[in-house]
């Protein structure tokens, strides 16, 4: 069985089970999440787990209000990562940023899984 059998098997039974109706769409509200200001742009933080294999961690999202400009993502992409490796330094931690984030108006972040375990292990080793 290859793999694009299996695909189709399991696309047969998603549709079986969900039968005419779509998946409904992901929720893009920002309302309740946290406020944060870089400079003159107001951003909402989100915070989730990246499952990815080759990312696994923490990810943070800082979602604009509005699309950004690319200039200027890019020097609040600076100014933010600036500001978090200064202040995850003390527990070393290195944020990296998301290459994969897909939003114009989202600038993501993501924490390796090990830098959180090694802060623990400090943590409870005093």
């Amino acid at each position: 069985m290859n793999w694009k059998t299996i695909k189709n098997l399991i696309k047969e039974e998603l549709e079986s089970e969900l039968g005419d109706n779509p998946a409904p769409a992901p929720q893009a509200d920002t309302g309740n999440l946290p406020s944060i200001n870089v400079g003159s742009n107001k951003f909402k933080l989100r915070l989730g787990v990246n499952k990815n294999e080759t990312k696994l961690g923490i990810k943070v999202k800082f979602i604009a209000e509005r699309p950004l400009d690319p200039k200027i993502k890019i020097k609040l992409e600076i100014a933010i990562m600036k500001k978090l490796q200064n202040g995850l330094a003390s527990h070393d931690m290195i944020p990296s940023k998301d290459p994969d984030e897909p939003e114009d108006n989202t600038i993501g972040i993501w924490i390796p899984i090990e830098h959180i375990r090694e802060l623990i292990l400090d943590a409870l080793n005093g």
